[in-house]
This record gives structure tokens, sequence and C-alpha cells, in this order.
């Protein structure tokens, strides 16, 4: 099988810059991924991201992706469940 490299969408810059200098970009090259401002930026509904999960949401996510949690927890990727708002 091949290697898989996950970028985090939550790190997207830092593991984008990484991948590359790993493939032999030039730290020069890779700096606009860090310094260039943000563009096509969504505005956020609600500073409280945590609001939108309840417990069922959370076990019903965690039992639908199951596979793919597993498959990431393979290659060394853990998300941490939210905390449900009860």
């Amino acid at each position: 099988m091949g290697s898989i490299i996950f970028l985090r969408q939550e790190f997207l810059r830092n593991d984008l810059k990484l991948f590359l200098l790993g493939v032999g970009f030039s730290e020069d090259e890779c700096d606009p991924i860090i310094n260039e401002p943000d563009i096509n930026v969504t505005p956020k509904k609600s500073s409280n991201r945590s609001s939108y999960w309840t417990s069922e949401t959370v076990d019903y996510i965690t039992y639908k992706e199951r596979l793919l949690f597993d498959v990431l927890a393979s290659k060394g990727v853990f998300y941490e469940k939210p905390l449900a708002n009860t």
C-alpha cells in the first residue's frame, strides 16, 4: 500500500508547509503558505462551536464514522471527541 500523508484542516498551512519541505521545496518557496493573508474565508456563525454538539450527535458521528476514525488512528491521526452541549 502506498504511503498516505494527511493534511489536517485545522493545521492546514503548517501541515502543507511541512509536506512541501519534505518533498524538496525550499523554505523560501514555502514561506507564502504561512505569511500570506487568508482569502475566501467563510464567516463563522458562532464563536462557540461547542454549541453545535449534543451527546446524541457526538455518539451518532462516532458510530457512523468509526471506520474512518480507525483508519486515521492507524496512521497516527487522533481526534478528541468534542464536548457535548447538554
